[in-house]
C-alpha cells in the first residue's frame, strides 16, 4: 500500500492516494495510479521549478483542471518528469472514457465529475462508458487481427479471425477464433477452432484459408512459425500446415501437421527468411500440372525479397500444387505466379502480405477459360496512418493455371482501398470481402466482457466485389444489412444547401449521400491549389466540435477520413478516387460507435476507428457543395 500524501492546495481539491480497492471509482487526484491508455490528447508540459515540489502535485491538479475544461474529457493522467524514465518528458493526457485503472505507477490520475452519475462514484455516466460496436463482430479475445479462413460451407458463412483468447494472453500466441452466420448480419461465436498446441505450430497459428474437398470436407491451410520466428532478428523458419474439419459446422478440427516446409532462400532471388513464406491464399481446383491427371489443388504463398545489390525489393507469389484433388498432404513448388516491384519497405519487409487470389463469377456467355481473376494483398505496414490505402489489387487473367497477367488498367496503376487486412470468400455466386478494421487509436471493451480490453481489430462489414467496365473492381455493402435499419427513424431530404445538418443523430447510423458535381466545377476544383477550401463531404460532430470528416478533395482526387476531435490531431486515411466530369460523388456510410466504414461511388472502400466517441453524434455536410439527396437510418444492435 502506498503512503498517503494528504497535501491540500488552496482553492483546489485535496489529493489522495490509492489504497485498498473499493467498489467505487477512484476520483483522485491520486498518486501511484493511472487510468491507463486510450488518450485522445497528450499535452507536453514544462512545470516551473516553483511548482515542482512534493511530486508535482500542483501540476497534477492543473492537469485535472485541463480535463474539466474539455467537455469530452472523462479521465486524466499526469506524468511527472522522469516517471517514464525520460528526465524531461512531462505530459498531461486526457481520455474520452474511463479505462481500467493501473496501480504501482509514478503517475497521478483521476476522474472529473461528469464521469459518474451519483455521489457514490459507482456508476459511470453514459458519456464516459467506452463505446462498443453494436453490429460489427469481433472475438471475446484480448486482440484479433487478420480475417482468416473466410468461406461458405454447408450453407453458412465462416470467418476465423486470428486472435489471442482472453484465457491465453500471451502476445505471441495467435489462435483462430471462429464465427459463422446464415444471414451475414447475425454472427454466432464458436469455440476457438485452432490452437498452437503442437511443436510444429507453436507459438502461432498465422493467417490462412479454408477450402472444401470434393467429398464436402472442409480443410484449413495456414502458416506457422517456431519460437525464434517472433523475435525481431529471428528467422521465419516456419511451415505451411493443414487441418481437416470433423463436423459440418467446422467446430472440431484434426491437424495433419506441416505439408510444405520453408525452403528459404531457394525459390526466389534474395528471398527473405523471416517474411518470405507465409499467408496461403484460398486453394482452388484446376487441372494438374504436366505429368499429372485430373484436378489438383493450387495455392499461392506470399513472398518477396531484395533482388540486387542496390537493395531493390520485389514481391512474389509462390505457387504450389497438390498431388491430387483428395491428397492435400503432398505439395510441389509450381513456380512464381506473379511478381512485381515491392512497395515501400517497413520493418524490413518486401513481400506480399496476407494475399488472396480468386476468380470473379462468370458473366453470361463468358468462356470459363477467359474468366477474370483478382490478386489482392496487404502492403506490409502495420499502422493505418502510415499506409492509408495499403490494400492493393490487380485484375487480370490466369494463364495455364500457373501465371497471372494483370489487365491494362491495373498493370499501369494497381487498385487500392482503405486499410483493412482483407480476405475474400466465394459462395452463392458472389465474392464477399471481410477485413480487420485497425484499432490504431485505442483498445475497446469486449462486448461480452466489458471489463476486458480488446485490441488491434474488429471485423468489417461484408462487401460484395464485382468487376467494372473500367477494368477495376467495384465494392458494395451486402444488401442483407438492410434488416438493421430502424425504418421508423428514416430521414430523407433533397436539394440541401452547403453546411447543412441532417435531421438524424446517433452512434449507429447508415447514410446514403449524393453531392452533385458538374463537369465545369470538377475541372475547376482539380486545378485549384487550395484543397482545404474545395474539400467537401459528410461531417460527424458533437457539441459543435467536429469528431470525424469523410470528405472528397478534388485537388488530390482522394476520398478521405480525417479525425480531428479533442486534440487527437488530424490523422487522415486517404484513398485515390477520381470523379469523371459531371459525375456525382456518392457516399455509402456505416457508423457503429468507434467504427466507421464508407464506400465512394461503389468503387473506393475505406475504414477507420473513431476516437474518442461521444455519447451521441450529429451528422451533416461541410464544404462548398450542396447535397442532391441524403437518406439515413438509425441501426439496431445485433446483440439484442
Amino acid at each position: 500500500m502506498l503512503v498517503a500524501m494528504a497535501a491540500a492546495v488552496a482553492g483546489m481539491a485535496t489529493l489522495s492516494v490509492i489504497g485498498v480497492a473499493s467498489a467505487s471509482y477512484d476520483m483522485g487526484p491520486s498518486f501511484g495510479a493511472d487510468y491507463g491508455g486510450d488518450d485522445y490528447n497528450c499535452t507536453m508540459w514544462n512545470t516551473p521549478e516553483s511548482g515542482a515540489a512534493n511530486n508535482y502535485e500542483v501540476a497534477a491538479l492543473a492537469c485535472e483542471q485541463h480535463c474539466l475544461a474539455d467537455e469530452m474529457c472523462c479521465a486524466w493522467t499526469y506524468c511527472p518528469p522522469g516517471s517514464d524514465g525520460v528526465p524531461k518528458h512531462e505530459r498531461c493526457c486526457l481520455k474520452g472514457h474511463v479505462p481500467s485503472e493501473l496501480h504501482g505507477t509514478q503517475h497521478w490520475t483521476g476522474l472529473v465529475p461528469r464521469a459518474v452519475t451519483d455521489r457514490t462514484n459507482k456508476t459511470l455516466s453514459k458519456q464516459c462508458q467506452a463505446a462498443v460496436p453494436e453490429y460489427h463482430f469481433y472475438p471475446a479475445a484480448v486482440e484479433s487481427q487478420d480475417a482468416s479462413g473466410t468461406s461458405f460451407v454447408n450453407g453458412r458463412w465462416h470467418v476465423f479471425p486470428d486472435c489471442i483468447p482472453i484465457d491465453n494472453p500471451n502476445k505471441t500466441s495467435l489462435h483462430w477464433c471462429h464465427f459463422s452466420s446464415l444471414d451475414l448480419v447475425h454472427w454466432e461465436e464458436h469455440p476457438v477452432a485452432l490452437t498452437p498446441d503442437q511443436p510444429y505450430d507453436t507459438p502461432v497459428i498465422d493467417t490462412g484459408s479454408v477450402a472444401v474437398l470434393p467429398n464436402g470436407t472442409a480443410f484449413a491451410i495456414y502458416a506457422t512459425g517456431n519460437t525464434t520466428s517472433i523475435l525481431p532478428d529471428g528467422p521465419y523458419d516456419g511451415a505451411i500446415c493443414i487441418a481437416v474439419a470433423e463436423d459440418a459446422m467446422l467446430i472440431k478440427w484434426r491437424k495433419l501437421g506441416p505439408v510444405i516446409d520453408n525452403p528459404t532462400p531457394n525459390l526466389f532471388p534474395g528471398m527473405m527468411a523471416r517474411y518470405g513464406f507465409r499467408d496461403p491464399t484460398t486453394p482452388w481446383l484446376a487441372p494438374c500440372p504436366a505429368g499429372g491427371t485430373g484436378e489438383c489443388w493450387h495455392v499461392v504463398l506470399g513472398s518477396g525479397g531484395v533482388v540486387d545489390k542496390n537493395g531493390t525489393g520485389e514481391s512474389a507469389g509462390l505457387l504450389y500444387t497438390s498431388k491430387s484433388s483428395v491428397d492435400i498432404e503432398s505439395w510441389t513448388f509450381g513456380g512464381i505466379l506473379f511478381r512485381d516491384a515491392a512497395d515501400d519497405c517497413t520493418y524490413g519487409q518486401y513481400q506480399y502480405s496476407c494475399p488472396d487470389f480468386f476468380p470473379l463469377p462468370l458473366s453470361p456467355g463468358q468462356d470459363p477459360q477467359d474468366r477474370t481473376w483478382v490478386w489482392m494483398y496487404l502492403n506490409p505496414f502495420f499502422s493505418t496512418y502510415l499506409a492509408p490505402h495499403s490494400n492493393k489489387y490487380f485484375v487480370g487473367k490466369l494463364i495455364n493455371s500457373s501465371r497471372f497477367v494483370p489487365n491494362t488498367a491495373t498493370a499501369q496503376n494497381a487498385g487500392s482501398f482503405g486499410h483493412t487486412i482483407a480476405k475474400v470468400a466465394s459462395g452463392q455466386g458472389r465474392n464477399l470481402l471481410w477485413g480487420s478494421v485497425a484499432l490504431d487509436l485505442a483498445a475497446i471493451p469486449n462486448y461480452l466482457d466489458r471489463g476486458t480490453a480488446h485490441a488491434f481489430g474488429v471485423m468489417s462489414l461484408p462487401k460484395a466485389i464485382s468487376s467494372t467496365a473500367s477494368g477495376m473492381l467495384g465494392f458494395s455493402f451486402v444488401p442483407e444489412l438492410e434488416v438493421l435499419r430502424d425504418v421508423s427513424s428514416a430521414y430523407h431530404a433533397s436539394n440541401l444547401p452547403e453546411n447543412t445538418t441532417f435531421g438524424i443523430k446517433g452512434l449507429q447510423l447508415e447514410l446514403l449521400v449524393t453531392f452533385e458535381l458538374s463537369a465545369t466545377s470538377t475541372k475547376a476544383n482539380a486545378s485549384s491549389t487550395s484543397s482545404a477550401s474545395n474539400a467537401f463531404g459528410v461531417r460527424f460532430f458533437s457539441g459543435g466540435h467536429c469528431v470525424v470528416d469523410v470528405g472528397y478533395d478534388p485537388s488530390t482526387h482522394e476520398l478521405y477520413i480525417s479525425l480531428s476531435s479533442g486534440g487527437v490531431g488530424h490523422q487522415t486515411i486517404a484513398v485515390p478516387h477520381t470523379l469523371a466530369d459531371g459525375e456525382a460523388l456518392q457516399m455509402h456510410l456505416f457508423l457503429d460507435g468507434p467504427i466507421l466504414e464508407v464506400i465512394g461511388n461503389g468503387r473506393s472502400p475505406s475504414e477507420a476507428q473513431v476516437w474518442p466517441v461521444p455519447a451521441s453524434m450529429d451528422v451533416g455536410v461541410f464544404g462548398p457543395r450542396g447535397v442532391s439527396t441524403a437518406t439515413a437510418w438509425r441501426l439496431r444492435s445485433i446483440h439484442v
